[in-house]
């Protein structure tokens, strides 16, 4: 339980007429903190949110917006699996989500804030893993921040037990995919894996064995700019779901298929703001068009949303969703020819 609220901090520190409204992000992930590491941390949110109210709003308007943001966190969920929370306060409505996302501590007071903004909160991604594939053995590493760690290891390659191997690794966290090793060995593995939509590049190698530093040595490009690793993802999923007939795109039809949005990925062009009129709703401060609305439902739903440059989705209307079989990379690959499929 938070503490009661001194009514002396209540400082008058400047004026306005209008009503406060507020946008609270921040992790929250009772399944994997202890609760008193919790509760410090909702406390620093909560003074942090505090502070920026205080610094924009006379004290009794100040008071009201605060004890309503007191008591929406005093009965948060500790029995939830997901992994952050917004908080959507305005005069009158308040709307708390539970997300999947991983959000970073993020506050907003009388701001022009929107679900982009909730989505441009997100904690970036740097993670991704690497299957190599030789001869005698196989490994799977994890490559967090450019610090590799070995999370599966057998003798020999055997193709089927490594392609579910690397399915259960990317269950809960659908981790873009390198995969390294022999051309025959790559060839045989595309041709059934059920993670094609996650793997971003097949890199061949003529050695019988490919060392750990020979390995960081050929992934340099990639480890020297995330952005290209999750970049290339983002196109091979976009590939994968047009030829599997499970993406949608350009806004009408995307509107068409809200209803089933659930767990998938919506994909938007930062830039993009649709000309069909929205009118504003005070309840709603934080849906200012159409583009908006799906982005809140996607995540209320338990979807993913990026926002991507014009290039990415300049062929699909500035807006696509990749439905929910292929969200969760289960659409083998049928396009991968020998030649074309490899990186030499």
């Amino acid at each position: 339980m938070l503490p009661a609220l001194p009514l002396k901090s209540l400082k008058l520190l400047s004026y306005r007429e209008d009503f406060p409204s507020i946008a609270v992000l921040f992790p929250f992930n009772p399944k994997m903190s202890e609760k008193q590491e919790l509760d410090i941390q909702l406390k620093r949110v909560l003074s942090k949110a505090e502070s920026a109210v205080l610094q924009k709003y006379s004290s009794d308007k100040s008071l009201e917006i605060i004890l309503r943001l007191r008591q929406v966190m005093n009965r948060l969920n500790y029995n939830t699996h997901k992994k952050s929370v917004a908080i959507l306060l305005s005069q009158s409505s308040d709307k708390t989500m539970y997300l999947d996302l991983s959000l970073k501590e993020y506050v907003e007071v009388a701001g022009d804030f929107s679900m982009r903004d909730l989505v441009l909160q997100k904690t970036s991604r740097d993670e991704f893993l690497v299957l190599v594939m030789e001869g005698d053995r196989s490994r799977i590493y994890d490559v967090d921040n450019n610090t590799f760690k070995l999370v599966l290891e057998q003798p020999r390659s055997i193709l089927r037990q490594l392609d579910y191997g690397l399915s259960v690794l990317r269950a809960n966290n659908p981790f873009p995919v390198i995969v390294m090793g022999a051309k025959k060995l790559l060839f045989e593995f595309s041709k059934f894996t059920a993670n094609a939509s996650g793997i971003v590049q097949y890199i061949s190698s003529y050695k019988t064995g490919i060392a750990a530093g020979s390995i960081q040595k050929i992934l340099a490009p990639y480890l020297n700019d995330q952005g290209k690793i999750f970049q290339l993802f983002l196109e091979q999923r976009l590939s994968t779901a047009r030829d599997s007939d499970e993406l949608v795109y350009g806004l009408e039809n995307v509107q068409a298929e809200s209803g089933r949005l659930h767990n998938g990925l919506l994909l938007v062009d930062r830039d993009f703001q649709p000309r069909t009129g929205f009118p504003p709703d005070p309840r709603t401060f934080y849906i200012h068009d159409e583009v908006d609305r799906l982005i809140e439902k996607t995540l209320a739903n338990g979807g993913d949303v990026e926002l991507v440059d014009r290039e990415l989705l300049q062929e699909y209307g500035r807006i696509a969703l990749i439905q929910n079989r292929l969200a969760q990379g289960l659409v083998p690959n049928q396009r991968c020819g020998e030649e074309s499929c490899f990186e030499i």
